[in-house]
């Protein structure tokens, strides 16, 4: 074979040669530049998960997986950012951080407390940190100044009473989205 391409092309480049082997997935047809690659992606095929958690069970289809996830029960943050202290359990979130937070013109900045943010949307994930803590003071005061006009039932947040009429008096189903702040 490699007489051919040096036949066809004039000169053999052993690197080109390489760069055209592919390991392709029958299932999907990415390709792999390795075979050790396609193993890997199989797995999101096949749903094999040979790591598995020794305190929690949670399974995991690669080992470096795994030793990521074992930092969320040592509690250990060693990926610490130089420029405002806050510490991370993988290198990949320190990463973002930096970039979503200490990169870059910060136009958006919150009334209330003067922190500025890159995105919009994280400055309305954040003022929502404000109302929290109203909300979390309630938890201990007992106050509930959100009642429901339909059956009287009170609640700590407002949000907490439109779901409450949404499921309970209007038949709506709310989603539950979980944010990353």
């Amino acid at each position: 074979m490699t007489s051919m391409i040096s036949r066809l092309s004039g000169n053999f480049n052993p690197q080109s040669l390489k760069l055209h082997q592919a390991y392709h997935c029958a299932e999907c047809g990415k390709c792999f530049s390795s075979l050790q690659g396609l193993k890997l992606h199989d797995r999101t095929h096949t749903g094999l998960k040979p790591y598995k958690c020794s305190e929690c069970g949670k399974r995991f289809t690669q080992s470096p997986h795994l030793k990521a996830h074992m930092v969320t029960h040592t509690g250990e943050r060693p990926f610490l950012c130089t420029t405002c202290g806050k510490r991370f359990t993988q290198s990949s979130h320190l990463r973002s951080h930096i970039t979503l937070f200490h990169v870059g013109e910060k136009p958006f900045t919150c009334d209330d407390c003067g922190k500025s943010f890159t995105i919009a949307h994280y400055l309305k994930v954040h003022r929502r940190t404000h109302t929290k803590e109203k909300a979390h003071e309630r938890i201990h005061t007992g106050e509930r100044p959100f009642t429901c006009q339909d059956c009287g039932q009170s609640f700590i947040t407002s949000g907490s009473l439109v779901s409450h009429q949404r499921s309970k008096h209007t038949g709506e189903k709310t989603a539950n989205l979980a944010r990353f702040t």
